[in-house]
């Protein structure tokens, strides 16, 4: 076997990086420019072929009207599948969870790719053109791990706007508040936001989110440099491009992502290629995407410290596993999921409670004090009491459930298995702590994977009285992050009988 092309790190160090700073991933959305008039595309627009590295992806338009996509390069072929719309160019593949399917448009809004996106991460497909020659190298999506992403700065527009004013009176994609809402606040009277200016509720952070709010970074959960706060970074900046573009400031700037320039790959005597490629050269391209230069700034920071903490994390020791980085970073993703969406739809994109949001999460960011509200609300005063202590609290916690309820929502970061929900059965505290608390619960679980129908066991460890790391049969010593919402609930007695 001979390598042609460069040599490059393990692939599987750059892959765990790579997932470790997902804060970094900003994906192409379908979103024009500010001020271009693209209309949504058809179905028909849509179908065509794609590829990526000899990878061939075609999305075909059924005579009843609905998309379906097959890989027909593929040994052995997927079967062809229905694409369900979720709106903004998102699809989902009917019968296969966590598998979506995004279409890219360039500024011009043309077609100009898809996005592969499942549980292990996402693959770009450029769309192919007329001529097969024209059609570009690989084009493989891959999150920035260490170094940040370049910014491309958008054209001047007409009308110059003080940066941070509202650009237009009504949003580009926000339907959740009617344009009355999209006023710049002010910094005194009515436009001060107050506790009833603002809604986390039903979000997995919705106490990180209420204290962000708040300014009440001293109780919060969420750790400056940790992944799950990348995470919701990313996910906001990306979600209010989405859904509210024409709020961003004047010099808003285009976000970009990384594809592949240059691949290295291993070939037989005969010059044929064998087994999987390996980038070894990236580019920025845009994405279509816009985004206040600030946040934009502070999160692809935010992605290089992710990307060093992951390395030093694989290359720290023996007790060290790269798998622990990986798994944790599709917890962050998993636990982030859509909260940032739901955040935009239930506060709009320019009320006095949203604009304190997005001011103290970058303030936090940066280390600096947050802005707190002329009452002085802190998460003690406006969340329920905590956990009580007393006997009868601590002797009737249904564990079966909080145990069902943790591991329905930590499946969701699962790549091959899937857990049979209401499964739980042989629950039993095996140690607790000085006041009576459980510290450690072992039960028993069903789940389906490559082998079939199957039992599994899971360790779900406390600390302060609060579930911290769940514990699986098959990477015994590997803490899974519990669900953020659910701890909430369990810290809120929603698990007491």
């Amino acid at each position: 076997m001979t390598f042609r092309r460069s040599r490059s790190l393990h692939p599987f160090i750059v892959a765990v990086v790579g997932s470790a700073a997902l804060i970094a991933r900003v994906h192409a959305q379908d979103v024009a420019p500010p001020g271009a008039a693209v209309g949504e595309p058809s179905l028909e627009s849509l179908a065509g072929d794609y590829e990526s590295s000899g990878l061939r992806v075609q999305v075909k338009l059924r005579a009843d009207g609905v998309l379906t996509i097959a890989f027909p390069k593929d040994v052995p072929a997927p079967p062809v599948r229905e694409l369900v719309p979720s709106g903004n160019l998102r699809f989902a593949q009917k019968g296969l969870p966590n598998n979506n399917v995004e279409f890219i448009r360039d500024p011009a809004g043309n077609i100009r790719g898809l996005m592969l996106q499942g549980p292990y991460g996402s693959t770009f497909r450029s769309r192919l053109s007329a001529t097969r020659n024209a059609v570009s190298p690989s084009a493989t999506a891959r999150p920035s791990a260490i170094a940040p992403p370049s910014v491309r700065p958008t054209p001047p527009t007409p009308t110059p706007e003080a940066r941070g004013a509202v650009a237009a009176p009504t949003p580009a994609r926000d339907d959740a508040r009617p344009p009355a809402a999209a006023a710049e606040p002010s910094t005194t009277g009515a436009g001060e936001p107050t506790i009833a200016s603002f809604s986390a509720a039903g979000l997995n952070y919705e106490r990180d989110v209420t204290g962000l709010f708040l300014g009440d970074f001293a109780n919060l959960r969420l750790s400056r440099d940790g992944l799950e706060f990348g995470a919701l970074m990313n996910n906001y900046i990306n979600a209010f491009a989405r859904r509210c573009s024409a709020y961003l400031p004047a010099n808003r700037v285009e976000m970009t992502r990384s594809v592949c320039a240059r691949e290295q790959y291993m070939v037989n005597r005969y010059g044929v290629q064998v087994g999987a490629s390996t980038c070894v050269e990236y580019r920025e391209v845009g994405t279509g995407l816009y985004a206040d230069p600030d946040l934009y700034k502070t999160v692809n920071g935010l992605a290089a410290g992710a990307g060093l903490n992951a390395l030093k994390d694989i290359l720290g020791g023996p007790n060290k596993s790269p798998f622990d980085t990986a798994l944790h970073a599709l917890d962050a993703k998993a636990s982030v999921g859509s909260d940032m969406e739901s955040l935009l739809a239930a506060n709009g994109c320019a009320g006095p409670g949203i604009r304190r949001f997005q001011a103290n999460m970058l303030r936090f960011a940066r280390g600096e004090p947050g802005l707190r509200l002329a009452n002085g609300e802190t998460l003690a005063s406006v969340l329920p009491p905590k956990f009580s202590s007393t006997a009868a609290a601590v002797a009737d916690v249904d564990y079966t459930k909080l145990l069902d309820d943790l591991l329905l929502e930590q499946s969701k970061a699962w790549i091959v298995n899937r857990y049979a929900s209401g499964s739980v059965t042989v629950v039993t505290v095996a140690s607790r702590d000085q006041d009576g608390h459980a510290s450690e619960v072992v039960a028993s679980y069903v789940f389906t994977g490559l082998n079939g129908r199957s039992t599994g066991e899971v360790r779900l460890r406390f600390a302060n009285g609060l579930p911290q790391c769940m514990y699986f049969s098959d990477f015994p010593t590997t803490c899974r992050t519990p669900s953020p919402r659910i701890v909430a609930a369990y810290e809120n007695h929603k698990y007491h009988r």
